[in-house]
């Protein structure tokens, strides 16, 4: 007869726990349930279950590969040709792409912080420009971005050719060096109506196997690892917050040791040495998880207490399975387990068994939410029962009614292995 929540509220990864309130009493019942896969293992109140389904956060996990249905993707192609990959770009087995796109920032990943709530994600298109073969493009096309560029490990030029690029040292590794009009593409976030254009930030590698040029541009995936320490690393992050053209200056710093709104990063290579074309499109779609947006509300039946006939009347569900019990049952994890189910059981109550003879053979006892208990086919001294007719009473200690019920149990005959 009582009214109940189920809610979310934060925790302490990032996510969300689920909890359970009834409002009738005002109270807390559940709380802390990290768990939203349905499983069984759930705690009972008040006679009841709640079991929460729920996607993890971040990007979709599935792709084409997975054989599933195109909707459930965590990319798609809305227009032109696919010019990404995760071949060799998946090295931080990222939830999305095949593990080459992922949520969070990189001062989760390397130092702690606080990523984007999972909540907050939204889908994303990413509208390239046309850029050619060599990596040339017009800064003036209307999908080319103002990106903050950021350096690992500046300092010495790993190759001659990256030195104009190294313009400061002074925010350490992974630090902020400009933001000029070097990203050919641009982030959409297409849940909003119209579409909000995102802000944009890039990695570039000063190392060996790097490609420092002041530009994203990823290399082809037949020459690089994209995530190795001495590989290009040019990575992709997509903002939380709005595009501008004007640089926000709390992004103009170490990428790693000071949180900032980083909603995806991506790993991605390029399919060869192929340019972007101007209707090219690139989508990303995100799980849209349970929050603290999310309530859901029901009313549990109240109970029927009744009369001592009611109660008579209600223990007569009670039942026994199998019976009769033929030397096995479905509820034996192996042979040597033998089992019987009593089902349809008060919450407390107490199973005599007796012999016909009048003997008792074993006494069960159940203190428990659940409706059910089971027999192991075995006495009080833990010895094997004989095949034949035996006779239960089951009686509900709250309200003192008994159940009498008869079953007939069979087991095979012992073969020895010693004489």
């Amino acid at each position: 007869g009582h009214d109940y929540e189920v809610g979310f509220e934060d925790d302490d990864a990032g996510g969300f726990e689920w909890f359970v309130q009834d409002v009738t009493d005002d109270t807390r019942v559940i709380s802390g349930q990290s768990d939203q896969t349905g499983t069984d293992d759930k705690p009972i109140f008040d006679g009841l279950m709640v079991k929460v389904f729920g996607p993890d956060p971040g990007v979709k996990p599935q792709d084409e590969f997975d054989g599933v249905a195109e909707s459930l993707w965590g990319w798609s192609i809305p227009s032109g040709t696919r010019r990404f990959t995760w071949a060799n770009a998946d090295g931080f087995h990222w939830e999305g792409f095949r593990g080459a796109i992922g949520w969070g920032g990189p001062h989760d990943v390397f130092g702690g912080g606080d990523p984007v709530s999972p909540a907050n994600l939204v889908n994303v298109v990413l509208k390239l420009a046309p850029v050619t073969e060599d990596g040339t493009f017009d800064s003036n096309h209307e999908d080319v971005s103002y990106g903050y560029r950021y350096l690992r490990g500046p300092g010495e030029p790993a190759q001659p050719e990256f030195e104009p690029y190294i313009i400061t040292e002074e925010n350490g590794s992974y630090g902020f060096q400009d933001y000029n009009k070097s990203v050919p593409l641009s982030a959409w976030d297409v849940d909003s109506d119209p579409p909000r254009r995102l802000a944009v930030g890039y990695l570039e590698n000063n190392a060996v196997n790097g490609l420092v040029d002041g530009k994203y541009w990823p290399g082809d995936f037949n020459e690089y690892d994209n995530v190795a320490s001495d590989g290009p690393r040019e990575w992709l992050w997509i903002y939380l917050d709005d595009y501008s053209t004007t640089p926000n200056p709390d992004y103009m710093k170490n990428a790693i040791d000071d949180p900032m709104p980083v909603m995806y990063w991506l790993t991605v290579n390029r399919r060869g040495n192929v340019p972007f074309a101007d209707e090219d499109e690139f989508a990303i779609h995100p799980n849209k998880v349970n929050s603290t947006a999310d309530v859901f509300t029901f009313t549990a039946p109240a109970v029927d207490s009744g009369g001592p006939a009611e109660v008579a009347d209600d223990l007569s569900q009670i039942k026994v399975v199998p019976n009769p019990y033929y030397a096995f049952s479905s509820y034996e994890p192996d042979q040597f387990a033998r089992q019987v189910r009593f089902t349809n059981l008060p919450e407390s109550c107490s199973i005599r068994i007796f012999n016909l003879g009048g003997d008792l053979v074993r006494t069960l006892t159940k203190e428990n939410p659940s409706t059910f208990t089971t027999w192991d086919l075995q006495t009080e001294n833990d010895i094997l029962v004989s095949s034949g007719m035996y006779i239960y009473v089951v009686t509900d200690n709250m309200s003192g009614a008994e159940f009498v019920g008869k079953m007939a149990v069979f087991v095979e005959i012992e073969q020895l292995d010693v004489y």
